[in-house]
């Protein structure tokens, strides 16, 4: 998970030694076409980096134009620390998706 400004800047990076340096390394560990890339619209300055407490995990959900997925209840439940939305960049229409901060419990 990055912070690129535009997805132009993402695919100059794509083309650029480090990430091929990256590639060459990590390529045999990696299914490529088992990887969803996405350029979601949301500002991840603003995701926490360190919430001062153990056991946050954070879980990504795609709109499906009908509801969330599994964390809905989370939110609804005010059991979240944070949560940022935004859109998929790269499409008009695309698919929405929220990262939220989520307090672990062992369920």
């Amino acid at each position: 998970m990055t912070g690129w400004t535009t997805v132009a800047a993402h695919e100059e990076w794509i083309r650029g030694e480090r990430n091929q340096e990256l590639l060459r390394v990590f390529g045999p560990y990696v299914v490529m076409p088992w990887i969803r890339m996405v350029h979601v619209g949301v500002g991840f300055e603003a995701m926490p980096k360190d919430t001062g407490c153990g056991g946050m995990v954070m879980v990504v959900e795609r709109y499906d134009g009908a509801w969330w997925s599994e964390t809905t209840s989370f939110v609804e439940e005010g059991r979240c620390a944070w949560s940022l939305a935004g859109s998929d960049l790269a499409r008009d229409g695309g698919d929405a998706f929220r990262f939220v901060g989520v307090q672990a419990d062992g369920h």
